[in-house]
């Protein structure tokens, strides 16, 4: 029988994947601190910086698919030694992915408390989990 991940695994987990977006998005970042300093800045700012938080979302949203869709896990959840699948036990598809994904954001929307959810299910399943349809396992 597969062992259910418990939230705190699944917590280092996503740190791990938001330092390697982090990592990622950098040159993007640079590239906007230093328009802000430009002699330009306050017409870059009205142009650009209603971006970033689209491409913030949208990077994040290929990278935890991509991963979820192709490896059952990202990084992060190698690193700590954790999978996602569906709740019968299959792989995601492309389309369980995607739910599980616009979950996920929903459930950082109210300060992330539709990640405690976890702690009062008997499969440890988030509201991204439910959602989408999927459970967090150890890998064995």
């Amino acid at each position: 029988m597969n062992e259910y991940a418990p939230l705190y695994t699944r917590l280092i987990a996503y740190i791990l994947d938001v330092l390697v977006m982090f990592l990622l998005l950098t040159p993007l970042w640079v590239w906007f601190i230093i328009g802000l300093t430009g002699p330009k800045s306050g017409g870059y700012l009205l142009g650009y910086s209603m971006f970033l938080p689209l491409i913030w979302i949208g990077g994040r949203c290929f990278y935890l698919v991509l991963f979820w869709y192709h490896r059952g896990a990202t990084p992060g959840m190698n690193a700590v030694k954790i999978k996602v699948v569906s709740t019968d036990g299959a792989p995601l598809d492309l389309r369980k992915a995607l739910i599980r994904y616009l979950g996920f954001f929903a459930c950082t929307i109210p300060y992330g408390a539709g990640f405690l959810v976890a702690l009062f299910t008997r499969k440890k399943q988030g509201l991204q989990d439910i959602i989408g349809g999927t459970v967090v396992l150890k890998k064995a």
